[in-house]
């Protein structure tokens, strides 16, 4: 933007990745040229000084109005042998022509053309958030709230960048000269959000936005509507829909991405010591659902050493510097949050589950070498061994399958009977009856019991109720609460040929009163009576 006052200009503008408004006023047959730009660095020459002198290089400016400058200036300005005006620590105004005086705000400067006129340059850079458009269209950036009419987008726009807006003004009312205005104003232009340009789609609704109406009032002139006054034909590229949409659906798959991974992202701003951040960061600190968030909440949320301990959350916290001052200082730090308590819980459930499977294999190896020797001792022939062996290891192996299925966390009382009598035993025959409640069983009681129902089961098949045709076993049990919660269990032969306790106990016998010998306060009862063997087992369970 520029205004004259009666002298005679023409004024050549270059922009180059920034906002820049020149006007050319009415040249007379003697007139001084004066070329100008104005170019957004982006954070501090992100993409490096060399590439950023190539650019005003191109354009061959005399004056240059930068924004988001920060610590390169001075390096830019050595580059290209330009004079170095530095307005604050994010703008700055570089030029090849004498410099008269910087104004009292340092908003602008004024120079000596060569004829000896003098001209106002001025650079200014906007606050950036909230970004009305985005608020318009419901996209969320920094800590904007959601708008829909004119008057909302205007009030907005004046509580972010009313005051800059004025400051610039009343630094421009200091200087009797025709002034020119450089700058990012991080806001449309009224004359680009017209009437016209909404009822097309361009633009959701039309709004004479403050900050590019009152320059207008204070008598500058947008040069691009006067070179261009169609904002139909020729849209000032500001914003666009296109560009909107795309940052939106950017902005939502990232913020998808951040929820699905329980990742809180956040943002310092190191001299104001306030964080913004997303639902996810406020959600593991346990932070206000609103309201500002400063860093003192935050090292309130994570300072205390037993807060894993207290809460049951574990968090990992890494962060970058974003952007420094010229000093080289820390302005502006980025950063994640990330909810590790699933990674943590897992690992130790993983040592657990480790410890245990050591604890199980030297305690099954142990029963394994046991019941080979005793086995072997009572049947010398190798068949016999083998076929006894045979049943016993593969019972042990049945209980420890189950057992690792469910991170040996236990088993139900059905599955264990199941191993030992086939999945339909809760159907009654003419030879078996079995039934009661299910019940979780702790690995140990699953592992003894199981081992006590299979030589129950042998020895019904080979000297029992079943090593005949008339036989019958009765298997019934139930839970039972006091004096303390346990399992009682009953199996009961009738039917077959008679029996007698034997003199001496063989290793079946042992096992079945032995089996439960690691479970505290269990017992066995096993009585060779003359209708056949039964047994009374009894297991304390945990409490339900």
């Amino acid at each position: 933007m520029s205004s004259s006052s009666g002298n005679n200009w023409k004024l050549a503008g270059a922009a180059a990745l920034g906002a820049v408004g020149l006007l050319a006023t009415p040249a007379a047959a003697q007139s001084a040229q004066v070329k100008v730009m104005s170019l957004n660095v982006w954070l501090d020459c992100k993409d490096g000084v060399d590439g950023i002198a190539e650019v005003i290089r191109a354009g061959n400016p005399d004056v240059v109005g930068l924004q988001e400058i920060g610590s390169c200036a001075e390096p830019l300005s050595q580059k290209l042998g330009y004079q170095l005006v530095r307005q604050n620590e994010w703008k700055s105004m570089l030029t090849r022509l004498p410099v008269e005086s910087v104004t009292p705000a340092r908003h602008g400067m004024v120079v000596r053309l060569s004829d000896g006129r003098p001209l106002a340059v001025f650079n200014a850079h906007l606050y950036h958030s909230p970004y009305q458009p985005y608020q318009l269209l419901g996209i969320p950036y920094g800590d904007g709230v959601f708008i829909k009419t004119e008057a909302e987008a205007q009030e907005q726009s004046r509580l972010a960048r009313g005051a800059d807006v004025q400051s610039v003004l009343e630094d421009m009312a200091t200087v009797d000269a025709p002034k020119v205005l450089t700058g990012d104003f991080n806001e449309p232009s009224h004359l680009d959000w017209t009437q016209r340009a909404a009822e097309s789609g361009r633009h959701p609704i039309k709004v004479e936005w403050p900050a590019s109406k009152a320059f207008e009032q204070a008598g500058l002139k947008d040069a691009y509507r006067v070179v261009y006054p169609d904002e139909m034909a020729h849209p000032g590229n500001t914003w666009t829909p296109r560009t909107a949409a795309a940052l939106m659906r950017e902005e939502w798959r990232h913020a998808l991405t951040l929820e699905a991974g329980k990742v809180g992202s956040w943002v310092w701003d190191i001299p104001a010591s306030e964080i913004t951040c997303n639902d996810t960061f406020r959600r593991v600190l346990g932070l206000a659902d609103g309201g500002v968030v400063r860093v003192e909440d935050v090292a309130a949320a994570v300072a205390p050493a037993e807060r894993a301990l207290a809460s049951g959350t574990w968090l990992s916290m890494r962060g970058r510097v974003y952007q420094r001052d010229g000093a080289g200082r820390a302005m502006v730090m980025m950063g994640v949050c990330i909810d590790i308590s699933d990674s943590k819980q897992n690992a130790e459930h993983t040592k657990l589950l480790l410890r245990e499977l050591n604890h199980r294999v030297k305690n099954t190896l142990a029963m394994i070498q046991s019941v080979a020797r005793q086995t072997l001792r009572q049947n010398p022939d190798p068949q016999q061994f083998l076929e006894a062996f045979s049943g016993r290891l593969r019972t042990i192996s049945d209980a420890h399958l189950l057992l690792a299925d469910r991170d040996w966390s236990g088993v139900q009382l059905h599955e264990v009977v199941a191993a030992e009598l086939g999945r339909d035993f809760a159907v009654e025959t003419p030879r078996l009856s079995a039934g009661g409640k299910d019940v979780a069983l702790p690995p140990d009681h699953a592992l003894g019991l199981g081992l006590i129902l299979h030589e129950l089961t042998t020895n019904a098949h080979r000297f029992g109720a079943w090593s005949g045709d008339e036989g019958r076993v009765d298997l019934a049990w139930e839970i039972e609460d006091s004096p303390i919660r346990g399992l009682r269990m009953h199996w009961v032969e009738s039917g077959g040929p008679v029996v007698s306790e034997p003199k001496e106990l063989g290793l079946g016998v042992k096992l079945v009163k032995r089996g439960l010998a690691k479970v505290l306060d269990s017992n066995v009862e096993l009585v060779f009576g003359a209708d056949g063997v039964s047994a009374e087992i009894w297991l304390p369970l945990p409490p339900a």
